[in-house]
């Protein structure tokens, strides 16, 4: 078995290299014919572009995901939440 660290570099290696690393694709991303590759999702990189500039004009979390939610955007469940907008505009701040 590896080391926790050696694991974390692994990770690490293969999202650097915009590869899979466990789980279902991250939002906005989908897995490329290859089974190992990321690649933009066109639709969620849409929706991911609507949350980043309501957010950048000053929308709430609570306030974009229920304009998300009005607007019939598609989530990966059953509605958008404000946790999972600010999960997002977390992960596409890095």
């Amino acid at each position: 078995m590896g080391t926790p660290a050696l694991t974390r570099t692994a990770l690490a290696h293969k999202r650097a290299n915009g590869e899979k690393t466990g789980g279902a694709a991250p939002y906005g991303y989908r897995l490329a014919e290859d089974g190992i590759h990321l690649e933009p999702e066109p639709s969620e990189q849409e929706a991911l572009a609507l949350i980043l500039a309501w957010r950048a004009d000053g929308l709430s979390l609570r306030a974009v995901a229920a304009r998300l939610n009005a607007d019939a955007v598609p989530a990966r469940g059953a509605r958008w939440h404000p946790t999972t907008v600010a999960v997002l505009v977390k992960r596409e701040a890095k």
